[in-house]
C-alpha cells in the first residue's frame, strides 16, 4: 500500500501540472495541438511502463513458480509450474492441491510475492524521477489573460478594445464609420478592412 501511495503523489505532481503548464506556454488557438500531443506522449510513455512491467513478470516468474515448487519437493514440479503460470484461477479453483492452506498454494503465493517485490522496487525508482521532476516544474502566476505576453517568444498586446477609439464612435459598442472593427480577444487585436477582407493594424 505504501508503495501505491508514493506512486499515486509522484503521478498527482508530474504529469497534471505539467499538462497544465505546457497549456499556459503557448498562445491560445495552440493549446489543442499541444495537449493532444501531451496526452499522446504520457499514453506512449504508460504503454512503456507496461511493457517493462510485463517483460517482468513473464520472464521471472515462471522460474520463482519452479524454484518454490522444487523447495518444497513436489515430484511433477515443472509440468504443474507449467499448468499453474498458464492458468492460476484454474489451479486456484479445480485443483485440490491449490486449496487454502496446501503447500502448492503457498509455494505459488510466495512466488507472486517474489515477482511484485520486483515490480515494486521497479515503480518505486521511476516515482523518485517523477517527484525530482515535478520540484523543478516552473510555477508562473496565471493571471486574467488569455495567454502570456512572451508565450512561444511573441509579444502579444494588451491592449483593452474599450480603449479603442474610432472616428465616428458615438458610445459603447458604436460600430466606427470607417467600416473598421476589431477582432480577437482583448490581448491581440487586429482591425478587419471590410471592402478588400485584409488584416490591418489598427
Amino acid at each position: 500500500m505504501g508503495a501505491e501511495v508514493v506512486l499515486g503523489v509522484a503521478g498527482g505532481l508530474f504529469p497534471y501540472p505539467t499538462q497544465a503548464l505546457i497549456q499556459a506556454a503557448v498562445q491560445h488557438e495552440r493549446t489543442a495541438i499541444v495537449t493532444a500531443l501531451y496526452l499522446a506522449s504520457y499514453s506512449i510513455g504508460s504503454a512503456l511502463g507496461n511493457t517493462i512491467a510485463g517483460g517482468i513478470w513473464i520472464n521471472t516468474l515462471p522460474n520463482h513458480i519452479l524454484d518454490r515448487f522444487n523447495e518444497i519437493g513436489i515430484a511433477d514440479a515443472q509440468a504443474l509450474a507449467t499448468a499453474v503460470y498458464g492458468d492460476p484461477i484454474d489451479f486456484i479453483d479445480n485443483n485440490p492441491r491449490g486449496a487454502v492452506g496446501q503447500p502448492e498454494r503457498i509455494a505459488l503465493m510466495t512466488a507472486y510475492g517474489e515477482v511484485q517485490r520486483y515490480l515494486t522496487i521497479t515503480g518505486l525508482c521511476i516515482s523518485v524521477l517523477l517527484v525530482i521532476a515535478s520540484l523543478c516544474l516552473k510555477n508562473p502566476r496565471l493571471g486574467d489573460q488569455q495567454s502570456f505576453q512572451d508565450a512561444e517568444g511573441f509579444e502579444v498586446s494588451t491592449v483593452d478594445s474599450r480603449e479603442i477609439k474610432h472616428p465616428g464612435d458615438v458610445g459603447p459598442g458604436a460600430e466606427p464609420e470607417d467600416g473598421r472593427y476589431t477582432l480577437g480577444n482583448e490581448e491581440n487585436r487586429v482591425g478587419v478592412n471590410n471592402e478588400k477582407n485584409q488584416r490591418v493594424p489598427v
